[in-house]
């Protein structure tokens, strides 16, 4: 569990043995390139994160009948519950450069789109979805 004193974390969903091996490269991703900053899963086995210093990990069995897609409330509300701001993204996501701190956050809930590819901050930031 993490000791962060940032007001932001990361959070994501992890269901199933290859999305939990899958986020685990997403955790090693921050921990090289967002030292300190906390990664908040919802997942069916927590213990297999226990290891890791920058994660929080929570209990969670699948809600949705079909798909988990609506599931995403809950790792928010978990996140949220720890921070003032949850950033969330996909576990198969690659981090692959230093992820600035200052980011000035509105409040309120914020979505951001854009080529993944870019430096974190080419992101479009949409409030209200008004983009």
């Amino acid at each position: 569990m993490s000791n962060s004193t940032k007001d932001f974390c990361f959070c994501t969903l992890v269901l199933g043995q290859r999305y939990r091996e899958i986020a685990k490269e997403l955790i090693r991703d921050l921990e090289k390139y967002s030292p300190g900053t906390s990664l908040v899963i919802c997942t069916d086995e927590p213990d297999d994160f226990s290891k890791y210093q920058n994660v929080i990990a929570f209990k969670h069995q699948q809600q949705g009948i079909l798909f988990c897609f609506n599931d995403r409330r809950f790792v928010f509300q978990a996140a949220l519950s720890l921070f003032r701001v949850a950033i969330h993204i996909d576990a198969d996501t690659k981090i692959v450069d230093t992820i600035p701190e200052d980011i000035k956050w509105n409040p309120g809930i914020t979505g951001g789109r854009g080529n993944l590819v870019q430096p974190f901050l080419n992101l479009q930031i949409c409030e209200n979805d008004i983009c």
